[in-house]
């Protein structure tokens, strides 16, 4: 599997540039999965090719910044940012947490893809990180 990183609902342009520069030198492939995509598995995504062109991207763009506040009412979307790593190595992965951390890149609901959860919805997924980081916070008070 080629390496990619999966990013759902990143609407802070400035914290997205931020996740580029970091992969850059890596030269790991970031994918932005639309909500239109959020029915196709985790692992159908890492194949399957963006629908947006670069032209209609930009107009997605203003209108999933324009409907963030949707999101959050909305049970089948993703409420904050995630990513779902694909294809790296624990080497690979450790150098971009890394590079996230120099870069000041902070999206706690990250996941590997695993055999598991391929066969999630991006939703899915998020519910499963989302309950485990609240568990992990609790624990931590």
């Amino acid at each position: 599997m080629k390496e990619q990183i999966l990013l759902f609902e990143l609407n802070d342009e400035k914290q997205k540039l931020y996740l580029r520069q970091a992969l850059m030198p890596l030269r790991i492939r970031l994918k932005t999965v639309s909500r239109a995509q959020y029915q196709l598995t985790i692992g159908e995504l890492t194949v399957a090719e963006p629908a947006n062109t670069p032209a209609s991207s930009q107009n997605n763009q203003k209108t999933d910044a324009a409907s963030a506040d949707d999101a959050a009412k909305d049970e089948t979307a993703i409420p904050v940012p995630m990513l779902v790593f694909c294809g790296l190595s624990s080497d690979r992965l450790d150098a971009v947490l890394a590079a996230l951390r120099r870069k000041g890149v902070r999206i706690p609901h990250k996941a590997v893809l695993t055999p598991h959860n391929a066969a999630w919805t991006p939703v899915q997924l998020f519910s499963e990180l989302d309950e485990e980081h609240r568990r992990f916070q609790s624990n931590d008070k």
